[in-house]
């Protein structure tokens, strides 16, 4: 191997880290770093057959700042199956970025962002490997907090995130939820879903109560439902359904007696108000409505409904701290449970031991 002395020392890894893989579809492994001190990126090819590693400037990350923080890097196939490409998480605003070697530099594009899942670069463990696909890499954490595993495919744009199971937390009791959506769920959709839920989970699991994600279906195609988009609810009292909330909540595909499923629809027509959630639901068919209403606990607020919780009374006014306050005006987010609320979903018969 030549010495390249206009490098420096490789030995520094603290200050240039080093990764193996094929990164330009050679079908050789090739040595790839990044140096800290210009954000320069350097390519080394094998020899052909014989000879040195040719190096080539492989880019310049100077745009993102200073990437060798203590954020994690991957190296995997995580969108093509012909070369190694470089994943990254950056904890400052919880983008990820995928870089692909294109025979000249690396090319980044956006990968995803993972604000939903909170800040995720604090200790937990990150894997990565083919877990359910055989042609490209994928992402795979857990969350000691709630005992979840995450699995992360990227599917030509970004990295998609599913829910792949639980191995364990403290709790007493346990619900299950499943969506539907009667609008097309795009990406929006999709995000509103997955930090509904995860607000939801991480709040009720405080109270004992371990929350698990079952299925999500679009009911968008469904010509019987579209008529049902503008949900007609009434004036939203429990006990009450309207005959629109009667044929919406028929629809619960796969989901078992006691889970309670979750219907994103574009409006709530009510007499009074400007609902944005409604868990007023027809008997045996536990759920509730919600539209993609900026309330980062609005879920958790009607699923509460769902497991017997009422408002909480409008004075004082420091009670716009609990999670049941009337509206979605919380104080001190994330909004409080007390210790009674908790025991009335604890108790509540559509929660199951853990």
């Amino acid at each position: 191997m030549t010495c390249y002395s206009g490098f420096g020392s490789l030995a520094d890894f603290g200050q240039r880290p080093v990764w193996i893989g094929d990164f330009d579809a050679s079908g050789r492994a090739d040595v790839l770093f990044y140096f800290v001190g210009d954000q320069n990126w350097w390519l080394g090819r094998p020899p052909a057959p014989t000879g040195p590693l040719a190096w080539s400037l492989a880019g310049n990350t100077v745009g993102f700042g200073q990437i060798w923080d203590g954020r994690p890097f991957w190296i995997g196939n995580f969108s093509r199956a012909d070369r190694a490409q470089v994943l990254f998480y950056y904890p400052g605003d919880d983008n990820w970025w995928l870089g692909s070697h294109d025979g000249n530099q690396l090319q980044w594009s956006f990968a995803g962002n993972t604000a939903g899942f909170g800040h995720i670069w604090d200790g937990r463990p990150f894997y990565v490997g083919n877990f359910g696909r055989p042609d490209r890499a994928e992402m795979l954490f857990y969350y000691p907090g709630d005992g979840n595993w995450w699995l992360g495919s990227h599917d030509g744009n970004q990295l998609r995130w599913s829910f792949s199971g639980n191995t364990g937390r403290p709790c007493s009791q346990s619900i299950r939820v499943h969506f539907k959506s009667l609008i097309p769920i795009s990406n929006a959709v999709r995000t509103f879903m997955d930090t509904q839920f995860l607000a939801m989970e991480d709040l009720f699991s405080q109270s004992g109560i371990a929350t698990y994600r079952g299925t999500t279906e679009d009911l968008s195609a469904d010509p019987a439902l579209q008529a049902l988009v503008a949900l007609d609810v009434g004036a939203c009292t429990l006990g009450n359904p309207t005959q629109e909330q009667n044929t919406l909540f028929q629809n619960r595909n796969n989901a078992g007696a006691n889970d309670l499923v979750v219907y994103v629809v574009q409006t709530l027509v009510g007499g009074a108000g400007n609902f944005v959630g409604c868990a007023t639901h027809p008997a045996g068919q536990p759920g509730a409505a919600v539209v993609q209403a900026n309330a980062r606990w609005l879920l958790a607020h009607e699923i509460g409904h769902v497991l017997d919780l009422r408002h909480v009374a409008a004075a004082p006014a420091t009670n716009s701290d609990f999670l049941m306050w009337p509206n979605t005006g919380w104080t001190n987010v994330p909004p409080d449970v007390s210790s009674p609320e908790a025991t009335t979903m604890l108790n509540s018969g559509l929660s199951v031991n853990c």
